[in-house]
């Protein structure tokens, strides 16, 4: 389902995140990111819901395997946020912290939604279409918050499903 809202980001290069948010309802428990979802809301009620809980042949289940990072946010600076785990999938390079990624307008749209999600221990799944430096990017994205013992967000499940278009070299004029 889409939604009618998108929230839109440029910078004076040409570069533009768009993020539309998505019902997480709206999921087909079929499709990767459908399994992940009711995962985490299995983990959510069955479990601490920690990251210690999470079996990883639901992840294999799921096929989300190389295209999530799980975000360590114990810190309440975003720019201390640092990846634990990072998709061998994702067409970006491989860094430690997302503040490295290297472009200002997508990586502080990054950090919003992650700080959302630790702030709110509430799911996120939206529609994301960016252009970055030569390369399109077109993906679903799904954050799920996992807790620590005291039942604070400290990590994040990031689940990616590539859409039509993903890497598409942009030609420059």
């Amino acid at each position: 389902m889409r939604s009618d809202v998108a929230d839109v980001v440029t910078d004076s290069e040409g570069n533009f995140v768009e993020r539309r948010g998505l019902r997480v309802g709206s999921l087909d428990p079929t499709e990767p990111l459908g399994y992940m979802y009711d995962y985490w809301r299995w983990l959510r009620g069955m479990t601490g819901c920690q990251l210690s809980n999470v079996d990883t042949a639901h992840l294999m289940r799921a096929g989300i395997v190389g295209t999530l990072h799980v975000v360590n946010v114990e810190s309440s600076d975003p720019d201390d946020f640092r990846f634990e785990l990072f998709g061998f999938r994702v067409p970006l390079e491989h860094v430690e912290k997302p503040r490295q990624i290297g472009y200002d307008v997508y990586v502080d749209s990054v950090l919003r939604d992650y700080n959302t999600v630790r702030l709110t221990a509430a799911p996120r799944l939206q529609r994301v279409r960016t252009q970055l430096g030569p390369a399109y990017y077109n993906y679903r994205r799904l954050i799920v918050p996992l807790l620590d013992k005291r039942r604070r967000v400290s990590r994040l499940l990031v689940g990616f499903q590539l859409e039509p278009g993903d890497g598409t070299i942009v030609k420059r004029r």
